[in-house]
């Protein structure tokens, strides 16, 4: 039983089916404009499927299983190769998955080692107005990237709403933060280091003219590249943000600190001046008349207290307390 599942999407009529001889004989041949989604774990059967019954390059099979593939402009066998990398989850770590991209003159093959809801959502698009489809892959290929990069910015907002609601107890004295201000500096780094090669991808793009790729398609992606600078420009922000905030942080803590500091020197300097008085009533010398003093006991009480008070009123005085 194969391991891999085989998703066809026609453009002429918007169809969806699972037809995996269909799709390999469309393929192979490059008349049809078609979307093949193959999604399936990286091993011989898949492997086999894409490289001996499809015809894909055995290099660009390889970097297509592989999940931490970096992102990739390649031309193999007449055929444009991109990966470009998905964003799942946040969790302690960025959870991201590879979609690797076959671009043909009239096929466009996407392989994912397991689905992804951004690529199913793309797909109900192209299936409720399959016109976009019709005007080639290519445009395909465009909805199916411009899908992934909005993909990015969902995490952003949550990157960002968890950043206020630390930023917020940071502001109130807060010095507890730091192990979730290190977490989130450390997403906003995966974040941009997903971010940039798929904009030098697109620049690439850009910049050499393929011919899986329509001129005509070129403002389209130049959106896309748009919606990556702001990506990147919102990481960058966050990221220098963060650091000031950490910078409050620390100073915070730091200012705590001081206080306590300062709490712990007048406590200790008000023991020790009452300590003197224990101290000399304590050396116990014949002559020392408090000691058969029927007072002297209250009287050294006493003294200890009234000193004790008058060290606490001279740090008032000058603001150290």
């Amino acid at each position: 039983m194969d391991s891999f599942v085989v998703t066809l999407y026609r453009a002429s009529d918007g169809s969806v089916s699972h037809d995996l001889d269909a799709a390999v004989a469309i393929v192979r041949a490059d008349v049809e404009v078609v979307w093949v989604h193959v999604t399936g774990p990286p091993d011989a059967t898949t492997r086999h499927l894409l490289e001996e019954r499809m015809g894909f390059h055995e290099l660009a099979v390889e970097d297509a299983l592989s999940r931490f593939e970096r992102p990739s402009v390649q031309a193999f066998d007449g055929r444009l190769f991109v990966v470009a990398p998905v964003v799942v989850g946040l969790d302690a770590e960025c959870d991201t998955e590879e979609v690797a991209f076959f671009l043909g003159e009239k096929t466009l093959v996407t392989v994912t080692n397991r689905d992804l809801p951004v690529l199913l959502d793309a797909q109900r698009r192209l299936c409720a107005n399959p016109k976009k489809a019709q005007m080639g892959p290519a445009y395909v290929f465009h909805h199916l990237l411009d899908a992934v990069v909005d993909g990015y910015l969902p995490f952003l907002d949550e990157l960002e709403e968890r950043f206020e609601t630390i930023a917020d107890k940071v502001f109130l004295g807060d010095g507890k933060q730091m192990q979730e201000l290190l977490k989130l500096k450390r997403h906003l780094v995966q974040l941009r280091r997903i971010a940039v090669p798929v904009r030098d991808e697109l620049n690439t793009i850009l910049r050499f003219e393929f011919p899986q790729i329509p001129a005509e398609l070129n403002p389209y992606l130049r959106d896309v590249y748009d919606h990556l600078n702001r990506v990147i420009e919102l990481v960058d922000l966050n990221r220098d943000t963060m650091a000031t905030l950490v910078d409050v942080h620390l100073s915070t803590v730091s200012n705590n600190l001081g206080v306590i500091f300062k709490k712990m020197t007048v406590f200790t300097t008000v023991l020790m001046v009452m300590a003197l008085v224990a101290g000399i009533y304590g050396m116990n010398f014949n002559r020392m008349p408090e000691l058969h003093w029927t007072y002297g006991y209250p009287f050294a009480i006493g003294l200890m207290l009234t000193l004790a008070a008058g060290v606490v009123g001279v740090f008032k005085r000058f603001g150290w307390l």
